[in-house]
């Protein structure tokens, strides 16, 4: 005869690593907290790409339209300009005083004509006017000056040739020997006999005062946004309208990137808008509207603070705060939910059988549900009857 040894049970017998409740918690906190905050994020940064877009499309136009309107201002008052040159009385004024000797009586009566005409450019408030004037003949010299210490000097003419390159108008900060360290800018229209040769040039200068009135339209846009001008030797200058006065700025992290733009935008023939972001003269994150300007032969910053930009963001984070919240408790409430209805009723069921195999076969599961926490609580009843029947019987 063989004997058969009878398995042992150990009741003290170790507990499986983990739980299923906690692996219901961990489940649910992957499949809800994850893919919540992934699609926070993506709205994070799909919401910020769509400002930043609104933000550079608004500033392009409204630099574009603003632009636009300095534009008709100055050309008007360069075609007032050559108009009054060709006029009769004034273009026999302009020529005497470009042949006549200077040092002669004819000269004297000459050159009181001729500021008379030049003064009526300046003070007729319904139409273009300027501040200063040069007559100069084709060797620079000044000829006649509404500023009386400026006849006399001499000022070179490809000086003008170089800067202008073509154009008929210029801003510049300083102009030597007649302005230092001030912005200002000069109309530049040449004097032409009929068989068409050159015979001197008249330099018109727009000071400080009615430059601000012509630029008034960026000035406008503060302080929403502030606008400087690149010029053309790499010089940034500010205006400030509460003072009237412009100035020099410093940009040392974006200076380079800046010039290297207007460089570039200076040899195409249609330059288009460039966004560029840049580090503001405060140290503020800013993006920034290049637009070159060859009406005034000067590059052209339009800057809108990130904060002023990203600033709506913020209007979102309680709504986005709750809703994450709002979905935590949502988890929170389906796991305890699910925890009562499914995990409790097993942990009961394991205890029974944990108990039946210790030799308590008494205790049955409680049936709570239809389901098939149900249904495996009625097979385990029917299998410890079943066994009960037969242990009796035996």
């Amino acid at each position: 005869m063989t004997t058969q040894a009878k398995p042992i049970h150990d009741s003290r017998q170790k507990r499986f690593k983990g739980s299923l409740a906690g692996t219901l918690v961990r489940t649910l906190l992957i499949f809800t907290f994850i893919p919540l905050a992934l699609m926070a994020g993506a709205a994070y940064i799909r919401t910020r790409s769509l400002l930043e877009q609104q933000a550079v499309a608004q500033s392009q136009n409204l630099l574009a339209t603003q632009l636009k309107i300095i534009d008709r201002e100055i050309a008007d008052k360069e075609d007032y300009l050559a108009r009054r040159l060709e006029s009769g009385d004034f273009k026999i004024l302009i020529e005497l005083s470009l042949h006549a000797n200077p040092k002669s009586n004819e000269f004297r009566e000459i050159r009181n004509g001729t500021l008379q005409e030049f003064a009526k450019l300046g003070t007729q408030e319904d139409k273009p006017s300027f501040d200063q004037f040069l007559l100069m003949d084709i060797q620079g010299n000044v000829k006649i000056a509404s500023e009386s210490k400026w006849q006399g000097t001499t000022l070179d003419p490809s000086f003008l040739k170089e800067k202008l390159s073509g154009q008929h108008s210029i801003a510049l900060y300083g102009f030597p020997p007649f302005y230092n360290n001030e912005f200002v800018l000069i109309t530049v229209q040449e004097y032409k006999t009929a068989r068409g040769s050159t015979l001197g040039t008249i330099v018109a200068v727009t000071e400080k005062q009615k430059l601000q009135k012509l630029i008034e339209p960026l000035n406008g846009l503060s302080p929403l946004a502030s606008t400087y001008f690149v010029l053309s030797d790499q010089q940034f200058v500010s205006s400030n309208v509460e003072t009237g006065e412009f100035s020099l700025i410093n940009t040392p992290d974006s200076k380079d990137s800046i010039t290297a733009i207007f460089s570039r935008l200076t040899t195409e023939a249609s330059p288009q808008p460039e966004t560029l972001e840049v580090t503001s003269s405060d140290g503020k994150d800013a993006i920034a509207q290049l637009q070159w300007f060859p009406r005034m032969g000067v590059g052209v910053v339009l800057e809108v603070k990130a904060a002023d930009i990203y600033g709506e963001i913020a209007s979102l984070l309680p709504f986005t705060s709750l809703l994450i919240l709002g979905t935590l408790l949502a988890a929170a409430l389906v796991t305890v939910i699910s925890i009562n209805r499914v995990v409790k009723p097993l942990r009961q069921l394991t205890e029974i059988t944990r108990n039946f195999a210790d030799g308590d076969w008494s205790r049955r599961a409680e049936i709570s549900s239809s389901n098939e926490i149900g249904i495996l609580a009625s097979s385990f009843n029917q299998m410890a009857d079943e066994l009960g029947k037969a242990y009796h019987s035996l």
